[in-house]
């Protein structure tokens, strides 16, 4: 019993010194970095009935410091004001909105295995 819990003292004793190294050594990187070749970055938003959410979440994204991107948004056949929405704020970031097109006939969604 003895060995178990020595074993678990040096367990904890090393767990703590790495934590404290990686805290303590860990890099900063500086907060405006500015890359020459900035990559195109494409940001894929499913929404499905999102009017709650979808205006705060293309918000967020616009006061992101990276420029060199674009946001599709997929309507899934919504039917509250989630396309409406997207529209608007197609103004101020590059937002494309791809609506959905009506389901195959007997379509009921994915099934649910388990």
């Amino acid at each position: 019993m003895a060995t178990v819990g020595v074993l678990l003292f040096i367990f904890a004793v090393v767990s703590l010194t790495v934590s404290a190294y990686n805290y303590f050594s860990r890099p900063y990187l500086p907060k405006n970095i500015i890359l020459e070749d900035e990559p195109f970055v494409s940001i894929l938003i499913p929404a499905r009935n999102e009017e709650n959410n979808i205006a705060r979440l293309l918000d967020d994204l616009r006061k992101l410091d990276y420029r060199n991107l674009e946001v599709i948004v997929y309507n899934d056949n919504s039917t509250d004001n989630t396309a409406r929405i997207v529209e608007d704020k197609k103004l101020y970031l590059n937002i494309k909105l791809i609506n959905a097109g009506e389901p195959e006939k007997g379509w009921t969604g994915k099934k649910l295995c388990l």
